[in-house]
């Protein structure tokens, strides 16, 4: 479950790039990386996507680019 609110999170930040292409070629990269990921779910770390994905979303907030360069 962690796995696809991840995936989903990150596919909605691409779509807010507004570049259809890169939206394309993301949703390659991940359909192709699932697998791996799929079969090593020990490996996704919880406790750790959680304070990165707020401090995506605080400094997409903040209109902060150089934050939001940082914390990706």
């Amino acid at each position: 479950e962690a796995i696809r609110i991840d995936c989903e999170f990150h596919e909605a930040l691409v779509s807010l790039a507004g570049n259809a292409l890169i939206a394309t070629w993301h949703r390659q990269v991940i359909h192709q990386t699932n697998t791996i990921r799929n079969y090593s779910p020990s490996q996704y770390n919880v406790a750790r996507a959680g304070p990165e994905h707020a401090a995506i979303i605080d400094a997409l907030r903040a209109g902060d680019e150089a934050r939001l360069a940082s914390v990706l």
